[in-house]
């Protein structure tokens, strides 16, 4: 009787333990953006505010049985952006959207 007690325990400790996003996010602040590119791959979207270029990469996914009169219902996504100064080093970040991985290790720096 013992493993079934211990199974879930085992799970929550597992779901517990992982790297949010913005943690795994914040651990390039102070890296050089093409170490972040070598990583993630290319951003699929950079624009320039308030003097510092911001380098997003977006993850979506829209289920086809959502679709109603041709607009979607239901959009899952996770945006991770990371804003670069002028000597391309990383020096912010931010992530959203309703759909990033509960364990983000494979995007910080070290995973």
């Amino acid at each position: 009787m013992k493993p079934i007690i211990l199974a879930p325990l085992v799970f929550i400790a597992s779901c517990v333990s992982g790297v949010t996003m913005d943690q795994a996010t914040q651990s390039w602040h102070g890296s050089d953006l093409n170490q972040v590119v070598s990583k993630w791959g290319f951003p699929h979207d950079e624009k320039t505010v308030a003097g510092h270029k911001q380098y997003s990469w977006t993850k979506e996914f829209i289920p086809i049985s959502t679709f109603v009169n041709g607009e979607p219902q239901h959009r899952f996504y996770c945006t991770r952006t990371m804003i670069v100064n002028s000597s391309g080093s990383v020096v912010g970040s931010r992530s959203a959207g309703n759909n990033c991985p509960f364990d983000a290790s494979q995007f910080s720096k070290d995973g």
